[in-house]
Parts: C-alpha cells; structure tokens; sequence
C-alpha cells in the first residue's frame, strides 16, 4: 500500500528513503515461509564488527539449484526447481519446491559469503563497527 507509512515531524530530515524501506518491509510480510531459516548473531571476541547468520533449510538442493544475489540494499536467494526429478513419489515429506526470499539490508551491511553445507545454506553478513566523528561546524558571518 504505497503512501501508507509517512514521517511527519518538522525535526526529521532526509528519511524518504527509509519511509520507502519501511513500505517495502509491510510488502515482504505476504512471503511464504518456505523455506525455513533463522538469523543469529555470532558472539565474537572483537567489538570491530557485528556478524550475522542467515542460515536456510535447502534440503535436496544443490549449488547450482540456488543463486543468492544483492542488488542495492535487497538481499535475494532463490532455488529451482531441478528439471530431472523423474521420481514417482508415494510419500513426499520433503519440499523442493521452488522459493523466492528477500531480506532488506541496512546501508552498513555487506554480505561477506554464502556456503552449502549439510542441507542447510548459510549466508555470513558482517556490520562494521561505525567511527564516531564529531565535526565542528564553523559559523561565519555575513
């Protein structure tokens, strides 16, 4: 529902940009829940940098089944469907269907990797920590 969300406070500056994130996320709400996945933050011994886990239950798919993409701030993965499953299940208990699923990143975030390891494909995003700078500014006269 565009125009839904709208900061109007005369104090708040420059968010139109995150007025459309926030309309993007309501968007994302209506996304299947296949397949699962959780995210978790690594515990790590260095305030330098924070580093998350998106890890997703791929099961049955292999490398070339899945494509993980970041266009802007939108993180994708996506899995095919594999064309040679000729099979004639009597029972299927486990889903390969296809899946589309978006996660927005903030601006600080970069996706350092993704690795496919026992069913499970974990996507490794990293935050640095940001340097605060305080910038005087001059007041000149007119």
């Amino acid at each position: 529902m565009p125009g839904m969300i709208r900061i109007n406070n005369a104090h708040v500056l420059g968010f139109e940009e995150f007025e459309q994130t926030l309309e993007h996320i309501a968007n994302l709400q209506t996304e299947s829940g296949y397949p699962p996945f959780n995210i978790e933050r690594e515990l790590n011994k260095t305030n330098e940098e924070t580093v998350l886990n998106i890890t997703l239950a791929v099961a049955g798919f292999t490398p070339d089944l899945l494509e993980v993409t970041v266009e802007g701030r939108d993180l994708t993965i996506i899995g095919k469907k594999s064309s040679e499953d000729k099979a004639e299940f009597l029972h299927q208990g486990i889903a390969t269907r296809q899946f589309k699923k978006k996660f927005i990143l903030a601006e600080t975030i970069e996706v350092s990797s993704a690795t496919l390891k026992d069913g499970l494909l974990i996507i490794k995003l990293r935050k640095p920590e940001p340097v605060k700078v305080l910038r005087q500014i001059p007041i000149s006269t007119a």
